[in-house]
C-alpha cells in the first residue's frame, strides 16, 4: 500500500506486498488468458490503466550531455568578457552591459550552420540556451545581473541585462 519504506522491518508491510504479489500474478494470469484479444480493445485497457499515470507525472526533464553545456557557458562567458575588455561603440569608457536576448541570439547564430534549416532543432537550442543562462545565473552564479532591482524593475529575465561575474575565472 502507501506505506512509507523507512528502511525498518515491518511485519505487517511484509503482508501487504504479499497480498500485492497475489493480486498481480492474478492479474497476470488474467492477462494471459485474454492474449487473443484485438490489439483496439488491448489498447483501450492500456489507455484506461495508464490514465492515472499521466496525470501523476511531473513535467519532462530536458537533459543535455556536460560537453553541450560546457561549450554553451564557455562561448557565451568568454564572448561577455571580450565585449566587457573592450569599451566597444561607447567612448566614455562605460562597459555597454549586454541582454540576455542578445545573448543567446548572438551564440544561436554562431550555431547556426551545425542547426540547419530546421525549425524545431532551432527551438530546441533557443530553449537549451536559455536554460544554460538561467542556470549560469541562479545556480553556477558565473553570470550576474546588471543594475539592482529598480533598474530591472518591469523588465522580462531576457530584457535585463547581464555580465560575467567578476571573480569567475573561466576558460
Amino acid at each position: 500500500g502507501d506505506v512509507a519504506h523507512t528502511g525498518e522491518y515491518n511485519p505487517k508491510e511484509n503482508e501487504d506486498s504479499e497480498t500485492m504479489e497475489k493480486s498481480e500474478s492474478a492479474a497476470a494470469d488474467n492477462i494471459d488468458t485474454n492474449a487473443n484479444v484485438g490489439v483496439d480493445q488491448l489498447d483501450a485497457q492500456q489507455t484506461l490503466t495508464n490514465k492515472p499515470k499521466k496525470s501523476k507525472s511531473k513535467k519532462k526533464k530536458t537533459q543535455i550531455t556536460f560537453e553541450q553545456y560546457e561549450a554553451i557557458s564557455s562561448a557565451i562567458s568568454t564572448y561577455l568578457r571580450d565585449k566587457e575588455g573592450g569599451l566597444g561603440d561607447n567612448q566614455e569608457g562605460e562597459i555597454e552591459h549586454l541582454t540576455w536576448a542578445e545573448v543567446a541570439d548572438w551564440y544561436l547564430n554562431q550555431i547556426e550552420k551545425e542547426l540547419g534549416d530546421s525549425m524545431d532543432e532551432y527551438k530546441r537550442m533557443k530553449k537549451l540556451v536559455d536554460l544554460v543562462i538561467r542556470r549560469l545565473l541562479t545556480v553556477e552564479h558565473t553570470l550576474i545581473y546588471i543594475g539592482g532591482d529598480d533598474a530591472n524593475e518591469g523588465l522580462t529575465e531576457r530584457e535585463r541585462k547581464i555580465a560575467v561575474h567578476p571573480n569567475y575565472e573561466g576558460k
